[in-house]
């Protein structure tokens, strides 16, 4: 057996013993056969790609968990509408009352270092009632044995500071803007009727 097949076989072993969790197998599945096909050339280059691809889907994997578990914390704070979307690779979870109060949450992953990061702002709250909505929704977090901190805690004055909050709170007034108008609109019409 030569040298460059002993690698490739330490390289399957090793990544199969590993306790790495992923979403696309067959994703991986192919990468392990680019590799197990390189020449010594290329067998570098191609248990990197291997590598990354794990680890990738790796991150992923605990960035949709985080996201699921932001989702639910945020019902259970009293923000029952929830909305989850994906912006630029970041899971962005929009949370909010029937008053237009809300969390919005960001799950960002370190593009070096593949740590989870959650940040999460009020929106809708300039009485300093976002004190008690982000420690009920930290409790929340920590149920789920997430550990929620307010040490980078902000007052912002009711002024959203992530582009991400600031776009859902001007979309949730323009929304209560067209409620109220078409609330208007048949109050008007009713009251034509009648006369």
């Amino acid at each position: 057996m030569d040298a460059l097949v002993k690698q490739k076989l330490a390289v399957t072993k090793t990544i199969s013993e590993l306790s790495y969790q992923v979403v696309n197998k067959t994703a991986v599945e192919e990468k392990i056969i680019q590799l197990m096909n390189a020449d010594k050339k290329m067998f570098k280059k191609s248990v990197e790609a291997t590598m990354n691809e794990i680890q990738a889907q790796h991150s992923q994997v605990f960035t949709n968990e985080l996201t699921q578990i932001v989702s639910k914390a945020s019902a259970e704070a009293g923000y029952k509408t929830v909305n989850v979307i994906i912006k630029n690779s970041v899971s962005v979870i929009t949370s909010v009352n029937g008053l237009g109060q809300g969390i919005i949450s960001e799950v960002r992953t370190d593009n070096k270092t593949k740590v989870l990061d959650l940040v999460s702002e009020t929106i809708g709250m300039a009485d300093g009632s976002c004190n008690d909505a982000m420690q009920k929704f930290g409790d929340a977090l920590n149920k789920y044995g997430v550990k929620f901190s307010n040490l980078n805690c902000k007052w912002t004055g009711g002024n959203c500071w992530l582009p991400n909050a600031k776009e859902a709170e001007k979309d949730i007034k323009e929304a209560k803007g067209k409620k109220q108008l078409e609330r208007m609109r048949k109050l008007n019409t009713n009251s034509k009727i009648k006369n």
